[in-house]
């Protein structure tokens, strides 16, 4: 680190790793850059508050500016999202190639129904995920599709 950047540096804490990729994970999903990007802004709209209403005001500001799905909820919206529009891709191609082919494609969908914005490495995770715990249904939607039905 630059004497400069060190100089500008003033605060420092310590965070339970979990809780920071989590953090992290709704800072990006929430538009900022980074931590000191999310930081500043949760500061500086401290600032221009009255210090009596301080803490209501912060919270308030963090509550519209944060999504209000849980992790639980994207990654169910995920997998119920990867089921409509992509399980014959998934099933046929396997999860890295529709990763590569659909993410951006997933990602707006995503964002349209919870102004979300999730990172590729996220969809990544949701793709392979999905593929992990639906393998059976994918052979089987696999081998339906690719050799013609059997009855």
């Amino acid at each position: 680190m630059s004497k400069q950047k060190r100089k500008d540096t003033i605060c420092y804490f310590k965070m339970k790793r979990d809780t920071a990729q989590k953090l992290d994970q709704r800072i990006k999903r929430s538009g900022f850059a980074s931590r000191t990007d999310f930081f500043t802004a949760v500061a500086e709209a401290a600032l221009g508050q009255a210090s009596e209403s301080l803490e209501q005001t912060v919270r308030d500001w963090i509550d519209t500016q944060l999504p209000s799905e849980s992790e639980e909820q994207i990654e169910a919206l995920l997998d119920s999202t990867i089921r409509e529009y992509l399980l014959p891709v998934l099933a046929i191609h396997g999860a890295d190639l529709a990763l590569d082919r659909t993410w951006k494609d997933l990602r707006r969908i995503i964002h349209e129904k919870t102004n979300l914005w999730l990172t590729e490495s996220e969809l990544k995770k949701a793709y392979h995920r999905f593929e992990n715990i639906h393998r059976k249904e994918l052979n089987d939607y696999k081998n339906e599709h690719l050799e013609g039905d059997e009855e």
